[in-house]
């Protein structure tokens, strides 16, 4: 995301963490090395993946250029 986007590591967390309080992400505890680390992995959910899909149509159905860089790296994945 730092490609295409301008935005920092903690607001990413605060996203995600919104995202998973109203079900449109879900998260897991990857365990690393052994068990002695670990870390937060986030999935998209099923209903994530559909408004994901809603979003991108109404952000290319729009007539005009694309303004900000985070749009147009969203339309791309």
């Amino acid at each position: 995301m730092d490609n295409w986007a301008d935005i920092e590591f903690s607001s990413i967390h605060n996203i995600l963490e919104q995202l998973e309080t109203i079900k449109l992400v879900q998260s897991n505890i990857k365990a690393e090395n052994g068990g002695q680390t670990s870390r937060k992995v986030y999935y998209i959910t099923d209903e994530g993946k559909l408004v994901l899909k809603k979003k991108i149509k109404t952000i290319l159905s729009k007539k005009g250029k694309i303004i900000y860089p985070f749009d147009l790296g969203l339309a791309n994945m």
